[in-house]
């Protein structure tokens, strides 16, 4: 979980997703399609870091901007 301004961003680990609401708990959006490649990542965790969103899967780590959009993936047969 984690606080990016007024919204929250949880991982739905069962939905391959991270679910945004705003700090009142009003639902505000999805983020699916996390990673890219043939295999979506399924979501442990999720940290901020200025205007990036690392989402960490289990063999890599996507880097989303805090509104969804995707920037780019590593971590696969990196470690």
């Amino acid at each position: 979980m984690a606080v990016v301004g007024n919204r929250l961003c949880v991982t739905d680990t069962g939905n391959n997703r991270v679910v945004v609401h705003g700090l009142d708990g009003t639902f505000l959006r999805c983020i699916s399609n996390l990673g890219s490649g043939h295999r979506r990542l399924q979501p442990s965790a999720v940290a901020v870091v200025n205007d990036s969103l690392f989402v960490v899967g289990e063999h890599s780590v996507a880097v989303h901007g805090v509104d969804g959009a995707f920037r780019f993936e590593f971590g696969e047969g990196q470690f």
